[in-house]
């Protein structure tokens, strides 16, 4: 026989070869099959326990994974509240004198603007005053000042996350013991740095604030504050509520620094 001969025998006999092998190979799976679905059909019930028994585990080991985990982040956060920075006395009384001080100049101009053209005049005046006054004062004192409200008329005082939280508290309790308004004071750490907060109430009084926050607002006034706020939600307050809050931020100095 050539070698060409031999070569076409081999092209035809392989595939032969290999259709045979897999059919004996079909073959014996079904035998296999056959004799073990008896087997199978006994072990079904034992099949179901185990698998009630596997779930049961998998259930158990998910509780002490979760209990880990919960451990772990307990013991995290009581160490990095060891850590943390608390406010001190002293940026606490600054962060004061830089509230009572806007307060101050604020009022000196809406008083001037209340008398010399009503509530309509001091819709105006309040909207240009109290973000130059704050930036004055920041740039002065070297803190950062603003004022935020769960019911901002300003859209820039709204407040979102953490901070209106802590907004949210302040508005259950706007006055402290003496009937001062309430103060929440804490540190904010970024890696060497940190921040101090105070977040002071703003208390709502029937005069003069009533007449643009209250709730009996004149057509006029009611008029001048929707062509300068379409979206505004500073109305409705009564005596005694929480208006909004003045924010200071102080930065703090990083170890070392002088």
């Amino acid at each position: 026989m050539t070698c060409a001969s031999a070569l076409i025998l081999f092209i035809i006999l392989a595939p032969i070869t290999i259709v045979i092998q897999l059919v004996q190979d079909m073959t014996r799976v079904g035998q296999l099959c056959t004799k073990y679905r008896h087997i199978g059909n006994i072990t079904a019930h034992l099949g179901l326990r185990t698998k009630a028994l596997c779930a049961r585990k998998q259930e158990v080991d998910m509780r002490l994974i979760g209990k880990k985990r919960l451990v772990l982040l307990v013991a995290s956060l009581a160490v990095a509240g060891c850590d943390a920075p608390q406010p001190s006395d002293a940026d606490i009384q600054r962060s004061i004198a830089i509230a009572d001080e806007f307060q101050s100049r604020l009022q000196s101009k809406l008083g001037r603007a209340l008398q010399n053209g009503g509530p309509t005049n001091a819709i105006a005046v309040c909207a240009e005053a109290a973000p130059a006054i704050a930036e004055q004062i920041s740039a002065e004192t070297g803190a950062t000042l603003r004022r935020i409200s769960l019911r901002p008329r300003n859209p820039g005082a709204e407040t979102i996350g953490e901070l209106r939280e802590r907004l949210m508290a302040l508005a259950a309790k706007p006055t402290d013991a003496d009937g001062n308004p309430a103060l929440d004071n804490w540190v904010d750490r970024r890696g060497d740095a940190a921040t101090h907060y105070t977040m002071r109430a703003i208390i709502m009084k029937d005069q003069p604030c009533a007449a643009c926050h209250g709730t009996e607002i004149k057509p006029d006034v009611r008029a001048a504050i929707d062509e300068r706020y379409p979206d505004d939600q500073a109305t409705g307050f009564r005596a005694g509520e929480l208006r909004g809050a003045m924010l200071i931020a102080l930065p703090r100095k990083a170890p070392g620094e002088k």
